[in-house]
C-alpha cells in the first residue's frame, strides 16, 4: 500500500509540474531594418525579453534578407516573440562571412562591423520595443552616428 501510495504523490508532482511549463504566449512579429536609413541584409536581429520590465521566456531571433526585412523565431522553434518587453540586439553577420582569399594570415578583424557596437549589448541597445499578442512589424532603424 505504501508504495502505491508513493507513486501515486509522484504521478500527482510530476502532472502538476507539466501544467507549470506551459509555452508563454507569443506575438507574430515581423520587421524591417535599416542602417543610416538603408535596408540592411545578413543582420541577425535578436528580441531579448526585458525580465527588468517583467517580461520572461525565450528569445527570439531572425535574419534580414537583401531588403532588411526578417521574421521572428523562438528558441523552441515557435514563430514570434514573447509578449511584452524587449531590447533588441543587432549583430553583423558579414562579419563571418568574407572569403578566405580576401583575409590575410595575420589579420584579425579586417572587416568593420556595419554595426555599431551599443546595437549589440543588451545593456546599451537603444532599441526597445512592446511585443503584444496580436501580429505586428517594426521599422527598427540603426543610428551610426557615432565610432563603431
Amino acid at each position: 500500500m505504501r508504495g502505491s501510495v508513493m507513486a501515486g504523490v509522484l504521478v500527482l508532482a510530476a502532472a502538476g509540474l507539466a501544467g507549470c511549463a506551459r509555452p508563454v504566449p507569443l506575438g507574430e512579429v515581423t520587421g524591417t531594418l535599416t542602417i543610416a536609413g538603408e535596408p540592411a541584409a545578413r543582420i541577425l536581429v535578436q528580441f531579448l525579453p526585458d525580465a527588468s520590465a517583467g517580461t520572461v521566456g525565450p528569445r527570439s531571433s531572425g535574419m534580414t534578407d537583401e531588403r532588411g526585412h526578417f521574421a521572428l523565431r523562438c528558441d523552441d522553434r515557435r514563430p514570434g516573440a514573447v509578449v511584452g518587453r524587449h531590447r533588441v540586439v543587432c549583430e553583423d553577420l558579414l562579419l563571418y562571412n568574407r572569403p578566405r582569399n580576401e583575409v590575410a594570415p595575420t589579420e584579425i578583424s579586417p572587416f568593420v562591423s556595419r554595426v555599431p557596437a551599443r546595437y549589440g549589448d543588451a545593456q546599451q541597445t537603444p532599441l526597445q520595443v512592446e511585443v503584444g499578442p496580436a501580429p505586428q512589424n517594426f521599422a527598427l532603424e540603426v543610428l551610426v552616428d557615432e565610432p563603431r
